[in-house]
């Protein structure tokens, strides 16, 4: 694997706050990776320093063979990047947008023409090239901005939490053309606090309080839990939660949905106890052992963290 993205030891300051604490990172070419955490953890500071916008007090990182700190032009060449606040003129169209960013980058005439008829394809924005930007849907102001961050034909892409607040449909759409770009070549990162989009990715960094914990494959990530996770379904789940938290072996029991995730040591022996501790009352349950997820990766490595220091996550 050739790398195309690499931090080392990097350290971001504001103030008394560390941002971001001895960061090193890996990113291979043509990969998607995810980097998920909770707010305030240092995911966009992260992404802003990858891209060059921001440069690091201590550390180095390297785009290619280009340094962020003195070859920032040849860094943006090569890499194109989709800050949350997207930098679209609403008074404008969508043409008059693009060709700015397409300006702005430099691109050839010629070569912005047939770029640009690409990623209205692939983003469906062929038939709104005339309208107003601040007349789009929230998913389709994303897609503008994608064509934006695109329209220079860069070779890796990064994209900070680009589906937030956007409707489910118009999620799942963005994430078919990330996919899209991903299998043609692009290297992706992208930061998400949709956990259910991190899955998507190849490889998955865990952040927390400006420190990377975890960086790796799904299946390694979920491999310490497998035959760990339990999942009861019942109509009164809130008041199981209190019913079940002292059981011996229980390591974390959370709330999803309309089920309880249940994280444990020995589910042979938290299985019987459940049923010990719920059969005499008659309360109507089901109860069986699932595949473990992301979200119980995160609540295994982050949330008690969290939880310790009196913080929450939502």
């Amino acid at each position: 694997m050739t790398t195309v993205i690499q931090a080392t030891q990097v350290t971001k300051t504001f103030g008394d706050l560390l941002a971001i604490n001895d960061l090193s990172l890996e990113i291979y070419t043509g990969e998607l990776f995810a980097l998920v955490g909770p707010d305030g953890a240092g995911k966009t500071t992260t992404l802003r320093l990858l891209s060059g916008v921001m440069l690091p007090d201590r550390g180095e990182i390297k785009i290619k063979e280009y340094s962020t700190r003195t070859q920032f032009k040849e860094v943006q060449s090569v890499l194109g990047y989709m800050p949350q606040e997207l930098g679209l003129y609403h008074d404008l169209t969508v043409m008059e947008n693009i060709s700015f960013y397409a300006d702005l980058y430099e691109v050839p005439k010629d070569e912005g023409k047939k770029r640009l008829d690409e990623l209205l394809t692939i983003t469906g924005l062929v038939a709104f090239t005339r309208r107003r930007a601040g007349n789009l849907s929230g998913g389709m102001r994303q897609k503008l901005g994608l064509i934006c961050a695109l329209i220079h034909s860069p070779e890796i892409l990064i994209l900070d939490e680009p589906t937030t607040g956007v409707d489910p449909v118009s999620r799942d759409d963005f994430w078919q053309i990330l996919v899209q770009l991903q299998k043609a070549g692009m290297t992706i990162v992208v930061a998400t606090s949709y956990l259910d989009e991190a899955e998507r990715a190849q490889r998955v960094g865990l952040m927390y309080q400006g420190k990377l914990q975890k960086v790796d494959s799904l299946r390694e990530l979920k491999k310490p839990l497998v035959g760990r996770v339990l999942e009861i379904t019942s109509p009164i789940s809130r008041l199981l939660k209190e019913r079940l938290e002292g059981i011996a072996g229980i390591r974390h029991i959370f709330l999803k949905g309309n089920s309880l995730r249940i994280i444990g040591e020995d589910l042979e022996n938290i299985k019987k106890a459940i049923y010990t501790a719920l059969s005499p009352q008659a309360v109507s349950f089901e109860m069986k052992e699932v595949t473990p997820t992301l979200e119980d990766v995160f609540i295994e490595s982050i949330k008690v963290r969290l939880l310790q220091k009196g913080f929450l996550i939502k």
